[in-house]
């Protein structure tokens, strides 16, 4: 008889491009952490009005760290994710209150599409730049996960009955109660106690509550590290008692000693090997009992940073994305786009070009100055679980982004009520 399964809830909006990487996160380790893992759609315009949060877009230095860091998550997590083009516009803005009371349907209609409905949303919005609020919208989104047009239109019909608007609020309730200030939240109820982990970036401290050795973080190869210095401690010990007994008969207390040790070297050498392959073996067992395609094989291994050569080189073949442009300051009014003859000038170009002069000239320096010294590569050994989706496991050339706009006055943004919102009695608009 296996382990018994953990409940895991998982707290979300399609609007929230974090809570598509913890999506995914959970939704490939799922099997090897063995948790029964829950999908909970939820408001995010709902959680910020209770905490008293805002969007990181509101805030100028947290849309412009928003920017690079989307741009470094998309090719860790291997995730096709980047900005809309008219970011304000379409999450600040259109708001996916719609497509939220859609999931909600789902999940109460047709659990077992849910995972591939959000994930198509997810596409649509923060991949194709494509609109969530429309029907025809959901319902392009649903047909395109595997629903009927029969099935989809059933449950687009319901996201206005007060059993979808009640689950969606209750929901968004359940997280604030556990103390949800954004989304994603993940909740993991293991050995009776709660545990709430806020972000797409705290999946190490999800696999350490859930004791996912063997799994997913924590990395194997931290057992070979040991086995070396330990064999090294063996023979070392050994040598010395040995060397002890020979010279002098009246110190052989102390060359047992030294062979004691040893012996206590070498079990730990061999229990160190034990458990590295009783992992391993555990592994590739959980690898042949997931179910799926054949890519899922893939999924049931170590969470790890990939090599260069594993995340860079294998799209060089393809054309390159384009990289995410600076937003600029947000003191400043929006420009319009100059002809495409026209080369927009950027005021930091001169300074960057400097810096890279320097860091190539200091290459070079440091190349010339120890000719024999080969070049050091950091590397987080071992493989990683991938998506078994076939829209993130083509990532083909991504359209060039544009760049952020200074964000609109607040009250612009929420200064319309809208009397069918969710939270209907604190007279509440959704974004």
């Amino acid at each position: 008889m296996g382990p018994l399964l953990r409940t895991v809830e998982l707290f979300y909006d399609v609007l929230s491009p974090y809570s598509w990487l913890g999506f995914e996160v959970l939704c490939r380790y799922q099997n090897i952490w063995n948790i029964n893992l829950q999908l909970r759609p939820s408001l995010i315009g709902g959680i910020m009005k209770d905490s008293g949060n805002k969007p990181p877009g509101l805030l100028p230095r947290k849309g412009q760290y928003m920017a690079n860091d989307i741009k470094l998550l998309r090719h860790h997590f291997q995730i096709p994710i980047q900005f809309p083009k008219d970011f304000f516009s379409v999450i600040i803005e259109k708001g996916s209150l719609s497509a939220m009371r859609f999931l909600t349907a789902v999940s109460l209609e047709h659990p077992e599409m849910l995972e591939k409905a959000s994930r198509e949303l997810w596409m649509r919005v923060w991949s194709r730049d494509e609109d969530i609020t429309q029907p025809q919208s959901i319902l392009a989104a649903a047909e395109k996960a595997g629903m009927s047009a029969e099935q989809a239109q059933g449950l687009l019909e319901k996201i206005s009955t007060p059993k979808v608007k009640n689950q969606l609020k209750e929901t968004t309730e359940a997280a604030c109660r556990y103390g949800a200030f954004g989304l994603p939240i993940t909740v993991a109820h293991v050995d009776g106690q709660t545990h709430m982990i806020f972000g797409s970036d705290r999946m190490e401290l999800l696999a350490f509550l859930l004791g996912a050795w063997g799994g997913a973080m924590v990395p194997m190869y931290l057992l070979g590290r040991l086995e070396k210095p330990l064999l090294l401690l063996c023979c070392a010990s050994f040598l010395l008692g040995l060397a002890l007994l020979g010279i002098k008969t009246d110190i052989t207390p102390v060359a047992y000693f030294f062979l004691t040790l040893g012996g206590f070297f070498l079990f730990a050498y061999l229990l160190v090997r034990f458990l590295e392959c009783g992992l391993r073996s555990q592994l590739q067992s959980m690898q042949t009992e997931s179910p799926g395609p054949s890519g899922n094989a893939r999924d049931n291994e170590a969470f790890e940073v990939p090599a260069y050569e594993e995340a860079v080189v294998g799209l060089e073949s393809q054309s390159r994305p384009q990289e995410l442009d600076q937003p600029p300051p947000y003191s400043t009014a929006v420009i319009l786009p100059a002809p495409e003859d026209e080369q927009p000038s950027h005021p930091e170009g001169s300074r960057r070009a400097g810096l890279e002069q320097r860091r190539m000239a200091s290459e070079t320096m440091a190349q010339e100055g120890s000719p024999e010294r080969a070049p050091i590569s950091l590397r987080l050994r071992g493989p990683r679980a991938v998506s078994t989706a076939p829209d993130l496991q083509s990532l083909g050339a991504l359209p060039r982004l544009e760049p952020l706009t200074p964000p609109p006055a607040y009250d612009v943004c929420f200064g319309q009520p809208d009397d069918d919102s969710v939270f209907c009695e604190d007279n509440w608009a959704p974004p």
